[in-house]
């Protein structure tokens, strides 16, 4: 398990994190950046002095009355720089697409899904395609957006095959861009800097990734930008703020969540926005044209895939049915082999309700798998036992 404070990756990237860079943008608490940490009343060095220190607690009036920068907008209505933005969508979704398409477009401040960008230079960091197709879809997208390549706008960084924890990665990436002006990082996709300790499906996993994350944007001055997976399954019936896969603190914690969920027209997509730090902006359909989504405001963003679409109520029943069928039979066949396997065990033939204790299901379950067992053979008399009681009581067998 890892955190946003413990874990080797992560005082790796602490120490690798040096003063910012005073040509980036930055949030205005660099006045603190360099007091002395406190020590502990033994004398000895704290843990405290190795992370930074905290700003001072402000009164709201002070707060109010002077003036606090707000930070510029890379993407005009949906993201500013030392933010974090995650795309969402589903598997072969066209995410790597978009998110190569953001780089390009903020690279050399084309508008992006309709919405202008503020020129930055960009670092696309592929830990998914190798070298060569992220060049083919890199030229493909020049191409598409008349683009006439200039060099010092898109810096590419390929570790496909080189995927490590995020503390090992962002700790790199700290010492190579130190000096280098981004306005944008792209990570995509995210699950490949989890690592062998990082659990989607943990909160507190999930917490530390996003603080790292925050953190990069935070030194750097550059917004944060990464692809997320949808969780299996059609995803009309959802939230939008609930398709992406894993912890919901993926959802809770980027500044800016745009999710692509499947649209009822095909090649379409609904862009649902969340955001944190901008007035609501209504959902709008993009449609695949390769190798770019473009807008299409003739299409209804409500219309999702759905594959119920058309079914009457007899065909919906009957498909529930059969799921409950088959749940039903899977629950039996795996009663019915809990029981089997422990009378294996016993090796002799033992009575009901021996085996009934020793199988570790519930009574209701093992009664009914037990009459089944019985009705088609599998489980045989094999004779009686006296009982305490001076009963006799059968006894059983499996068939072999």
């Amino acid at each position: 398990m890892h955190n946003s404070c413990t874990g080797r990756g992560w005082q790796e990237f602490k120490a690798a994190i040096g003063p910012p860079d005073a040509n980036h943008w930055d949030p205005p608490l660099s006045d603190h950046r360099n007091n002395g940490a406190a020590t502990e009343t033994t004398g000895k060095t704290s843990d405290k002095e190795n992370s930074k220190p905290l700003p001072p607690i402000k009164d709201a009036y002070d707060l109010c009355e002077h003036d606090v920068p707000l930070p510029p907008e890379l993407i005009e209505g949906l993201l500013h720089q030392a933010s974090k933005l995650s795309v969402g969508g589903a598997s072969k979704g066209f995410k790597t697409w978009t998110l190569d398409n953001l780089g390009l477009s903020v690279a050399y401040g084309l508008p992006w899904l309709g919405h202008n960008t503020k020129q930055s230079k960009v670092l696309l960091i592929d830990l998914e395609l190798q070298e060569a197709f992220c060049r083919r879809r890199l030229i493909a997208l020049e191409n598409a957006c008349g683009i006439r390549r200039e060099p010092g706008r898109l810096d590419v960084w390929n570790l496909r095959g080189y995927a490590a924890h995020y503390g090992e990665i962002f700790a790199k990436v700290m010492e190579r861009i130190s000096s280098s002006g981004y306005g944008l990082l792209i990570l995509d996709p995210i699950y490949k800097i989890y690592g062998g300790a990082t659990d989607e499906n943990s909160a507190r996993d999930v917490a530390g990734l996003m603080n790292a994350i925050e953190r990069l944007a935070f030194e750097t001055g550059a917004a944060v930008a990464f692809g997320s997976h949808f969780s299996k399954g059609n995803q009309a019936g959802k939230d939008a703020i609930d398709r992406v896969s894993g912890s919901g603190v993926f959802a809770r914690d980027p500044d800016s969540l745009l999710n692509l969920t499947a649209h009822e027209e095909p090649d379409c997509y609904t862009l649902n926005a969340t955001l944190r730090n901008f007035p609501p902006l209504d959902p709008f359909v993009v449609r695949w044209e390769f190798p770019l989504l473009v807008r299409d405001d003739a299409l209804d963003p409500a219309a999702l895939k759905n594959p119920n679409h058309g079914k009457s109520a007899e065909e919906k029943q009957r498909e529930r049915q059969a799921k409950a069928d088959q749940k039903a039979q899977a629950d039996m066949d795996a009663a019915r082999h809990a029981i089997v396997k422990v009378m294996l065990g016993l090796k002799v033939p033992r009575g009901r309700t021996e085996i009934q204790e020793r199988t570790p299901i519930q009574r209701a379950r093992f009664i009914r798998a037990w009459a089944n067992l019985i009705d088609d053979g599998t489980i045989l008399t094999a004779g009686e036992e006296r009982l305490k009681n001076g009963h006799n009581s059968p006894i059983y067998r499996v068939e072999p």
